[in-house]
C-alpha cells in the first residue's frame, strides 16, 4: 500500500511548497507517510487526466492506497473531472483525503453520499453545457452566421454532419471537453473531427 501526495501548481515555487507542507502536515497527523509525489507543473485544471501526471498517477493506483491532495479543486477545475477521479479511488479501492476542504473519500457510508451528491451536480452541469451550447446556437442564428454548409459545396458525408455543428463544436471546445467526447457527441469519427477542426482553425479554442 502507497500515500500518494498530489500537488497541482503555477510555476511559482512557493505555492509547490505550501501545498506540500499542507500535505505532509495532514499525513503526520493521521500516522501516514508520503511516499511519492505526483506533480502538475503549470498545467490547468481543466485538462484530461491522460495529459497530466495525474493521469500517470490513475493507471499505478492500487487497493488500499491513499492520495491526498491540497484541496479537491486540485484534481480539476471541472466537477465532471473531480467526480471521474472520486469515482475510480472508490472502484479501485483508493482512499482520497484533501487538506484545506476536508474530503474523505474512502469505503464509508459518507463517502457514498458524497459521490451521489456529486453525481447529482455533475448531471446539472452537463445540462447547463447544453443550455449554453443551445443559447450560443441560437445567439449566432440572431448574428446572421451560417450554420449550416454553403450551397454548392461538395463534401463527404461525414463533414456534411459537421458543417453544421461548427458552432456546437466550437462551444464544446470552450468548456474543454477532450477530442474524442466531441466526437462521440456529433457522432463521428474521431480523426474525421480532427480534420474538421484543423481545416476550419479551431485549434486556438480549449480543446485538451
Amino acid at each position: 500500500m502507497s500515500v500518494y501526495g498530489y500537488l497541482r501548481v503555477s510555476t511559482d515555487d512557493q505555492d509547490e511548497n505550501s501545498q506540500k507542507r499542507g500535505v505532509d502536515e495532514f499525513a503526520s497527523k493521521n500516522g501516514l507517510k508520503i511516499d511519492e509525489y505526483v506533480i502538475d507543473h503549470g498545467l490547468s485544471g481543466a485538462k484530461e487526466f491522460k495529459v497530466r501526471a495525474i493521469g500517470k498517477l490513475i493507471k499505478k493506483l492500487q487497493k488500499g492506497d491513499t492520495v491526498i491532495a491540497s484541496e479537491i479543486s486540485r484534481i480539476g477545475r471541472r466537477l465532471i473531472l473531480v467526480l471521474d477521479f472520486i469515482k475510480i479511488c472508490t472502484e479501485k479501492g483508493v482512499s482520497f483525503f484533501t487538506v484545506k476542504d476536508r474530503y474523505s473519500i474512502a469505503d464509508t457510508v459518507q463517502s457514498k453520499v458524497i459521490l451521489t451528491v456529486m453525481g447529482l451536480c455533475a448531471e446539472i452541469e452537463r445540462d447547463l453545457v447544453r443550455q449554453r451550447t443551445k443559447e450560443g446556437l441560437s445567439r449566432a442564428r440572431a448574428e446572421g452566421k451560417i450554420l449550416g454548409r454553403p450551397k454548392g459545396r461538395k463534401t463527404a458525408p461525414e463533414k456534411h454532419k459537421l458543417n453544421n455543428k461548427e458552432v456546437l463544436i466550437r462551444s464544446l471546445m470552450d468548456e474543454g471537453l477532450a477530442q474524442r467526447k466531441i466526437a462521440a457527441i456529433v457522432k463521428v469519427n474521431r480523426n474525421t473531427l480532427a480534420k474538421f477542426i484543423n481545416e476550419r482553425g479551431l485549434k486556438n479554442g480549449k480543446l485538451v
